[in-house]
């Protein structure tokens, strides 16, 4: 399976504060930063957070909220993919389909605060976590660890997918820095 690494590496001495790695392989320094102001960051919070408890409220707000995601996503995924050598590396992984795609995005809880979800190619009309498979790792340790019982796999068509991830990211509560 294809492997997209994204991981922090805070203070590195060319001003990167990440890494992004292909198949365990090639690494290059990356530099990520919220794509958006603090105004339009706190649109999507409210967005993900609140809109959903009443739907039929404020929709014009929802609507450009919910537009901006885009932006967003394409916004984050320059940051990681804008350097020739690291595009040409994700577009060879790309060959194998995206339903094959595993992006691991790994950090401390503060890495985690971008809507990594979001991110999305310009030259495709889904962002990847519609298409592949997104993975957030914690790499600061636990105080208290806990154990994960193995369940069943949800299997759903791409019909019920797109709204299914959008409900998840929705609900899911924002990392505390």
């Amino acid at each position: 399976m294809p492997l997209i690494r994204i991981q922090e590496r805070p203070g590195a001495p060319d001003g990167s504060n990440a890494i992004v790695g292909f198949n365990n392989g090639p690494e290059y320094p990356i530099t990520i930063n919220d794509p958006f102001k603090e105004q339009e960051e706190q649109e999507l919070e409210w967005y993900f957070e609140e809109h959903l408890e009443f739907p039929s409220t404020k929709t014009v707000r929802a609507q450009n909220a919910a537009a901006s995601i885009k932006t967003y996503g394409e916004e984050l995924f320059k940051q990681v993919f804008g350097d020739p050598d690291i595009y040409a590396e994700y577009r060879d992984l790309l060959k194998a389909g995206l339903h094959n795609l595993h992006v691991e995005i790994e950090g401390v809880p503060k890495f985690h605060v971008p809507h990594w979800e979001s991110i999305k190619d310009p030259k495709l009309a889904q962002p990847l976590a519609l298409q592949a498979a997104i993975v957030r790792k914690n790499l600061k340790p636990q105080a208290l660890p806990a154990s994960v019982r193995s369940s069943p796999s949800l299997t759903c068509s791409s019909s019920l997918l797109v709204p299914l991830v959008f409900v998840m990211l929705a609900i899911a509560p924002s990392p505390v820095p």
